[in-house]
């Protein structure tokens, strides 16, 4: 406060110090020019004594902060820096992570495909497994059908064969034949 007071006085007190050459009156001069000398001399001197340690300080200070914003701009120069160099890194390693995901998919795909391909042959195998067995069933069933066919074909043309040839005479006899070979048969 008492400093202000002070800055406050001095512009004052020059204008007292530069009126005094011209209320002395005169036709001025070289006396006036060295009076303007000594008052400017006085002004500048109670300025620089007053006024010295303030602009000082005031110069200091303003250094300092200079000084302390060009630290925190390097200091964000270089946080900037590392976070560019981390993002870099970081972009370089999901490239990286991108391709070995990308191989290992490639891999589970071709482990699949082989998986897929073995299920498929052996469902394949298993399938004509089953249709040799159900040809085989088939051919089987098919030969029984064709061999009762062939009995059922050979009896209606012995049946045919005998009723042609058969007369009345060999059929009595047949029959007494069959007749008595079941009684020795019964007493047996």
């Amino acid at each position: 406060m008492m400093l202000r007071t002070r800055l406050n006085a001095l512009p004052a007190a020059a204008l007292v110090l530069c009126s005094t050459p011209a209320l002395a009156g005169g036709d001025g001069g070289f006396s006036t020019v060295i009076w303007h000398a000594i008052n400017l001399a006085i002004v500048l001197g109670l300025v620089v004594h007053f006024a010295r340690k303030p602009i000082q300080r005031a110069m200091k200070a303003r250094a300092e902060n200079i000084t302390r914003a060009i630290d925190e701009a390097q200091a964000l120069h270089a946080d900037a820096k590392a976070m560019l160099d981390d993002y870099e890194g970081r972009i370089a390693a999901l490239d990286s992570e991108a391709a070995e995901i990308l191989a290992h998919y490639r891999s589970e795909g071709e482990k699949e495909k082989a998986r897929l391909i073995a299920e498929g042959e052996a469902e394949a195998k298993r399938l004509e497994t089953e249709a040799s067995r159900t040809i085989a069933n088939e051919l089987s069933r098919a030969k029984q059908a064709l061999e009762v066919e062939v009995i059922d074909l050979a009896v209606s043309a012995a049946e045919q064969a005998i009723r042609e040839k058969l007369t009345p005479a060999d059929h009595r006899r047949l029959t007494s034949e069959y007749l008595s070979g079941l009684e020795e048969a019964a007493s047996a």
